[in-house]
């Protein structure tokens, strides 16, 4: 397997993880039964931050694809 397969893995592992997280968190707030607005503003906020990290997941396989093994530094 190839150097670069396995960082792709590891990115790709990472990024389902903290996505799977930030999509969970709305439900645990509804099932602990918090007021809809808080639960509709906290679900916007993992929205945005799931985006973010899809993002950031692409661009870091950019890099990888272009050599760039640290660039991870500028993050």
């Amino acid at each position: 397997m190839e150097r670069d397969t396995l960082k792709k893995l590891g990115v790709v592992a990472t990024t389902v993880v903290i996505v799977a997280l930030f999509m969970t968190l709305p439900v645990f707030y509804y099932v602990v039964e918090m007021p809809a607005f808080a639960v509709c503003i906290a679900a916007v906020v993992y929205i945005i931050l799931a985006i973010a990290m899809v993002y950031y997941a692409k661009e870091r396989f950019r890099e990888i694809e272009e050599g760039l093994d640290d660039a991870v530094d500028d993050y």
